[in-house]
């Protein structure tokens, strides 16, 4: 019995044995997959983050090629518009040129009759100078006869004042004759009544014979005669 007793002692701590050694078998394996899972787990913990990352650079760049298509689609626009005002230019300036072959046509046909020009900016070039000068002569002109102008009008004043001053020592020497003294021709500055004491009468041949002579000669003879006829009344 006690043979049996221990032969079933050593088979059941042989297979104690071998489940022990299963069960650290297995631990083992477990704590592998442990590590495993954890490893996993990390792993996917970084691929998370990293994905996320992704994401938002991608939401990011995303963002920013909306805001570059609207602002492309901004340019664009913008681009288009300048075309066709460009398109409208282009017709415009060639209308243009098209009317202005004209006036070349006629400066090549100046060219031929004109010899002393090489080409065409020669003799634009030399009828912008002779307009500049014909500019300049018209001012000189307008000034020239804004002077003359100016001459008439003085010398209209001149003769109007003159004529008025004439009628003035007309006037006076009539006075002067209507009161001088018969009785003294001899004070009149030595000539007769007839000339410096004549009735009033007289005064309009005075007047038309004076106007003809000059001022100076005139105011002279009537100085003398005022102070002839002042010394006649005293």
């Amino acid at each position: 019995e006690m043979t049996s007793v221990e032969t079933a002692l050593e088979k059941q701590k042989e297979e104690f044995g071998v489940k022990m050694t299963a069960l650290r078998t297995r631990r083992s394996e477990l704590e592998k997959k442990e590590q495993d899972l954890a490893e996993s787990l990390r792993k996917f913990d970084r691929f998370i983050i990293e994905n996320d990352k992704r994401k938002r650079r991608a939401v990011k760049k995303a963002a920013e090629e909306t805001e570059q298509i609207k602002s492309k689609d901004v340019t664009l626009e913008q681009l288009k518009q300048e075309l066709k005002q460009l398109q409208v230019l282009h017709g415009s300036q060639a209308k243009a040129i098209g009317s202005l072959q004209t006036y070349e046509r006629f400066l090549h046909g100046a060219l031929k009759l004109s010899p002393e020009y090489s080409n065409c900016h020669e003799l634009i070039s030399r009828y912008e100078t002779l307009f500049l000068t014909n500019r300049d002569l018209m001012e000189i002109d307008k000034t020239n006869h804004a002077k003359m102008d100016k001459a008439k009008e003085g010398m209209t004043r001149f003769k109007e004042e003159h004529r008025v001053e004439m009628l003035n020592y007309n006037n006076q020497l009539a006075i002067l004759q209507t009161n001088c003294p018969r009785r003294k021709p001899s004070l009149c500055t030595g000539r007769t009544s007839s000339t410096l004491c004549s009735p009033p009468q007289q005064s309009g041949r005075f007047c038309s014979a004076a106007s003809k002579w000059p001022l100076p000669t005139c105011m002279r003879w009537l100085s003398a005669a005022v102070k002839s006829c002042t010394r006649a009344w005293q």
